[in-house]
């Protein structure tokens, strides 16, 4: 499970930078990913079990994925980074 935890925490740490280096024209979708980001990290922490996780974010891929849909045709770079995330998520179980 460990192992899965640091895959995810690497795959946010890489969209994180890929959301830095990309000028996205809407401020609403960059705060939408930023936040969920922040969620998906403090929920990633090694001392917040995997299964509260699940109980108090049961919709967190979900949300990753709703904002992959509004980026793939004008940012597919980031939007490949947001797959990344929850594909990771996906292995744990989130």
């Amino acid at each position: 499970m460990a192992d899965d935890r640091e895959k995810l925490l690497q795959s946010l740490r890489d969209l994180r930078s890929q959301l830095e280096q990309t000028d996205l024209a809407d401020p609403t979708v960059r705060s939408h990913l930023e936040q969920t980001i922040a969620e998906i990290e403090a929920a990633a922490a090694p001392t917040y079990p995997v299964v509260a996780v699940r109980r108090a974010n049961p919709s967190l891929a979900q949300r990753l994925s709703d904002a992959t849909l509004e980026l793939e045709a004008s940012y597919p770079t980031l939007s490949g980074a947001v797959g990344s995330v929850i594909d990771a998520l996906s292995r744990m179980g989130i």
